[in-house]
């Protein structure tokens, strides 16, 4: 509702009204000629209007706005305009478009706008600014938009109408496939403990661990690119020593996404001892899996230059070995 000093027309939405006596403004206050306008708030829709018993206020109750308010939401592959709403609107009496100014126009049928709530809603990116235009019938949400939107699609409940705008497609298209491709499972590194001069632990009959090991590498490294059609990396795939330093470069230069670490253990004296173990190396470590890696890590005193390790923490030594 718009009034001016020292003009006799009134508008009320998008419809203007002449009140036959002007409006007067002393620098203070607004003195309105009240039997006209009184006229026209009826005629417009107000729920009651009337003059109360001193005769210096007009009062009329609170319309049942059933949009009551608005929220925008960022998210990773565009934004969400929310509207708040009393009652179910269905998709059927909602029409939505785009203007080539970036006005992203919503008209809801049977809609009672809570204007002013709306328009000094706190918003974000990539809206800039909301109006609203109320008719008899229906009413008009408008949004300007500061980026370009691809696509919109709106999806409607109880209690709320939510317009979903994506936007630069293209662009979060390929950093989905970017992601993807990180953490696409295309080549797996198996480590076969021991080898050459490190002979690891020693079974009962004599056997010995890097025998077993490698072996084991070997039938595994099939078994998966049989059936999983996944490339395989061997950190050995005969009696070789290899250093711990060489092994995790063997892994980091193929660019595998999992490193399969075989080992074996022995207790001598104990022919019924069965099962296996599994270790998931990770810096939130534990104190038993520490023990374990630098147990098996103790080849490195086979090694020529094994004091580069020497500098290294517990957790640091186990991801630097990786053996």
């Amino acid at each position: 509702l718009v009034l001016s000093p020292h003009s006799s027309f009134v508008r009320i939405n998008d419809q203007i009204f002449h009140m036959y006596i002007p409006v007067i403004y002393d620098d203070n206050d607004f003195y309105i000629p009240v039997d006209p306008f009184l006229e026209i708030l009826i005629d417009s829709g107000f729920p009651v209007v009337f003059v109360d018993s001193s005769e210096k206020f007009v009062l009329t109750a609170a319309p049942h706005y059933n949009i009551n308010s608005v929220s925008v939401v960022n998210k990773v592959n565009g934004t969400v305009i929310n509207l708040n709403t009393s009652s179910l609107f269905t998709k059927d009496v909602l029409a939505a478009s785009i203007t080539r100014g970036g006005w992203l126009n919503l008209t809801i049928a049977g809609a009672l706008v809570d204007s002013i709530n709306l328009v000094e809603s706190k918003i974000e990116n990539p809206v800039v600014r909301i109006r609203t235009v109320q008719s008899d019938e229906s009413a008009q949400i408008s949004f300007l938009l500061k980026s370009k939107v691809d696509d919109f699609e709106i999806e409607t409940a109880e209690d709320y109408i939510s317009i979903f705008l994506r936007t630069a497609m293209a662009e979060n298209a390929n950093k989905i496939k970017e992601m993807r491709s990180r953490w696409l499972l295309d080549t797996i590194v198996i480590d076969a403990g021991h080898g050459g001069k490190d002979v690891g632990a020693i079974g009962s009959a004599g056997l010995q661990e890097k025998t077993v090991t490698l072996d084991i590498a070997k039938k595994l490294g099939k078994l998966i690119e049989t059936n999983m059609g996944i490339k395989v990396i061997y950190t050995r795939d005969e009696d070789v020593f290899v250093p711990l330093w060489k092994r995790t470069k063997i892994a980091n230069d193929s660019g595998g996404k999992v490193f399969i670490s075989i080992h074996a253990n022995s207790a001598p004296g104990s022919p019924s001892v069965r099962g296996f173990e599994t270790y998931l190396l990770r810096p939130g470590k534990t104190k038993d899996a520490i023990e374990v890696a630098q147990r098996e890590n103790e080849v490195v005193a086979l090694e020529e230059l094994y004091h580069k390790y020497e500098e290294l923490s517990n957790d640091k030594l186990i991801l630097y070995t990786m053996a």
